[in-house]
């Protein structure tokens, strides 16, 4: 890769790892926020009996039925590599502690009304690359955390519930790359956090005994972040432009709109399928503004698509207190080849996933997941970018612990 020289070039590439890294669902949401849902590929939209229903579908939870709470954790261990098109290189992710998003849901149904929130890791990303790597003038690690708080309220008419609410989101963005200064290396390291808030409805209908349908839509935040850019060994004749400062960056976070069905043909089965949009469209570009205005600020083109995903799985319960569940999940990434880059390093991903579900006494439940994730592969295209062929895997695992109180309907 030829080496740039001119300040701004490099100022212009020390920000280009602002876009957040995938390393869960295409792009870079995270689908699997529950054990029980995780273990049937992430469909769940519309099932009753999951508490995660908090974040898929509040409205299913209207169903007389008391209080539900649930807590865990996600684990995820992306094996990411990029190789060069000609076969000259081919790199891998660092090894480094597994990204570990919570989740925790609380509800309470009494009557035809319920009300709770959820409180999770929808988008989020984590990666490192090897310090000396090819691209580190692009990437060497980044990591996104949006945490969400969203509470609901929610009600039944019949065999009709709606629910509704508001989220917010509390998000931190931290970039290291390298820089070239010609004849020195240095780094930059960028720290930027936000805030914003968006809305969200679900719909669920049963319609017939063991057979349900639903729809959910979360709408879009637009993050302002701010924070600070950390310049380290920059040679003295560069530290007039490229000195720590402050800085801001805009991006929005997507849409989220889920239909699906959830059957139930015997009362040991039942069957989850799920398919959705992610309006990944509207992230079109990154702008980020240094503070001093004699530092070159950046203008990225991405343009991400809007992209489908289908999500199946099924659980089958051969003890009362046991349910073993297994699932299957297609997501074509969002990212064209044109703005494929190391800082996001994306593919269509096929996705496996296994899980089992342990009923405890005085309502109590433990519920595990695991799930492997194959990168099909995609090459960038990119007259900017490194050019490389960016595949590997990501493996997933979940746990959490729920209780339920007995039904109050």
């Amino acid at each position: 890769m030829t080496r740039p020289a001119p300040l701004a070039l490099a100022l212009a590439l020390a920000l280009a790892a602002l876009a957040p890294c995938p390393a869960h669902a295409s792009g870079f949401m995270i689908a699997e926020q529950s054990p029980v849902a995780g273990g049937t590929g992430g469909a769940a939209v519309a099932r009753a009996d999951d508490p995660g229903a908090a974040w898929y579908n509040p409205a299913a939870l209207a169903d007389g039925s008391g209080w539900r709470i649930s807590a865990g954790v996600l684990l995820a261990f992306p094996e990411i590599t990029a190789e060069d098109l000609d076969g000259k290189w081919r790199a891998q992710t660092a090894n480094s502690p597994p990204s570990t998003p919570p989740h925790l849901y609380l509800s309470h149904a009494r009557g035809s009304w319920v009300a709770g929130l959820s409180f999770n890791v929808p988008f989020g990303s984590r990666v490192k690359w090897p310090g000396v790597w090819t691209g580190r003038f692009e990437i060497v690690s980044s990591r996104l955390q949006s945490f969400r708080l969203a509470p609901f309220f929610g009600w039944r008419f019949g065999q009709v519930r709606i629910a509704a609410g508001f989220h917010l989101d509390i998000t931190q963005l931290q970039v290291e790359k390298s820089l070239d200064f010609v004849d020195q290396e240095g780094t930059v390291a960028l720290d930027l956090n936000g805030v914003s808030a968006g809305g969200h409805v679900s719909l669920h209908l049963q319609l017939l005994d063991g057979l349900a349908l639903a729809a959910s839509y979360k709408s879009r935040t637009v993050l302002e972040l701010s924070g600070t850019a950390a310049f380290d060994d920059v040679p003295l004749a560069f530290q007039g432009k490229a000195h720590d400062q402050t800085a801001t960056a805009k991006y929005t976070l997507p849409d989220l709109i889920t239909v699906g069905a959830h059957y139930t043909p015997h009362p040991k089965v039942s069957i989850a399928l799920d398919a959705g949009l992610v309006v990944w469209s509207v992230y079109g570009a990154l702008d980020v503004d240094f503070a001093d205005d004699a530092t070159t600020d950046l203008h990225q083109e991405a343009r991400w698509q809007t992209m489908p995903y289908v999500r199946g799985g099924a659980e089958v319960r051969p003890l009362t207190w046991l349910t073993l569940r297994a699932g299957l999940f297609y997501d074509p990434t969002p990212i064209p080849g044109e703005t494929l880059a190391p800082s996001s390093p994306d593919s269509d991903r096929l996705g496996f996933s296994a899980g089992l579900g342990v009923k405890l006494p005085y309502g109590f439940s433990i519920d595990a997941f695991y799930t492997h994730v194959l990168m099909l592969g995609q090459p960038s295209t990119s007259a900017e970018n490194l050019h490389a062929d960016y595949g590997g895997g990501i493996h997933l695992a979940g746990i959490g612990v729920g209780w339920r109180s007995a039904s109050i309907k």
